[in-house]
């Protein structure tokens, strides 16, 4: 009884190492896309800025304080395809970006102004 105690104790010990490695590989790589808004309305305003996928989905990106420009991360395991950034505030009506696509690795400069977008890689 003790002999087989001691040896589930030794494979237990002799598998952590292997289930780590497990845990770590099962992480896919993130991509990440920056967007940097200029945030260059008339009347300063704070906005939160989301991203949706041609599939509909709907992600947060971050959000941007009254009148100041700021850089926002989009990150997934997968950033490739189409995306629309909103830009939503209080009162008063959204902002959506022009569709653009995208790959990974890109810089995106989005005037809300204008509401142009521009792509940088």
């Amino acid at each position: 009884m003790r002999r087989s105690r001691t040896l589930l104790l030794v494979l237990l010990a002799g598998m952590l190492p292997l289930a780590q490695g497990c845990r770590a590989f099962g992480r896919a790589p993130r991509e990440t896309v920056l967007i940097e808004v200029d945030n260059n309305v008339t009347l300063p305003t704070a906005w939160t800025v989301y991203a949706f996928s041609e599939a509909g989905a709907r992600r947060l990106v971050g959000s941007l304080s009254p009148g100041r420009p700021g850089t926002l991360r989009l990150s997934a395991g997968n950033v490739e395809g189409r995306y629309r950034f909103t830009a939503v505030r209080q009162l008063g009506s959204p902002i959506t970006s022009p569709s653009i696509a995208l790959q990974g690795g890109e810089t995106v400069t989005w005037s809300l102004r204008d509401n142009v977008i521009l792509e940088a890689r």
